[in-house]
């Protein structure tokens, strides 16, 4: 059994496992593929943009994971820890590459 970062919820490494294997996505269609409700897959998204493992990669908002959300994946499945210092960037807008294609 993996063990989870305090602040992830249920759901969260379904949509980090999701976007591992997969090109970036639209929320909504991650929410669709991975059986969750679209408005909480968004909100789920906003948060783990913040702690660094996700990107947005458009202003439409796709995501796509980044380097640290795999580390995050690796560490859930060896129990590491994960802290705000793994950030990829050091302000929340940073670590979402807003603007960055």
């Amino acid at each position: 059994m993996r063990e989870h970062h305090a602040w992830m919820q249920p759901g969260d490494e379904a949509i980090l496992e999701y976007l591992l294997e997969n090109p970036p996505e639209y929320a909504p269609l991650i929410a669709g593929r991975i059986g969750m409700h679209h408005t909480n897959v968004e909100r789920r998204c906003r948060i783990l943009t913040e702690h660094g493992l996700l990107e947005a990669v458009s202003e439409e908002v796709v995501y796509r994971l980044t380097t640290s959300g795999e580390r995050c994946l690796r560490g859930i499945e060896e129990g590491a820890e994960f802290g705000a210092d793994d950030r990829v960037g050091s302000e929340p807008g940073e670590a979402a590459g807003i603007g960055s294609v």
